[in-house]
């Protein structure tokens, strides 16, 4: 990926079960990183995206395309391609 490409997107979860945040560069299914607190997540995927740009290692495996709001029988579409 080259350094004015793309934007990069990151996904964080609360796991419930384990009481503990999951982070996920998207694009980068086995990249993942945890935490008890939600600043400390985006920080360790905000610093990983910064070093693997910075060592041209983002080579994204997927491309994130759309958010679809999936609850309450909505039906939104926020196409990102346009």
């Amino acid at each position: 990926m080259s350094k004015e490409a793309r934007q990069v997107f990151g996904l964080i979860e609360f796991d419930r079960a384990r009481s503990v945040f999951v982070g996920k560069i998207i694009g980068f299914p086995h990249v993942e990183f945890e935490g008890q607190v939600l600043g400390d997540v985006e920080r360790k995927l905000r610093n990983e995206v910064v070093a693997m740009i910075a060592s041209d290692a983002l080579v994204l495996e997927t491309e994130f395309s759309a958010l679809v709001h999936l609850a309450d029988g909505a039906k939104g579409l926020v196409d990102l391609t346009e």
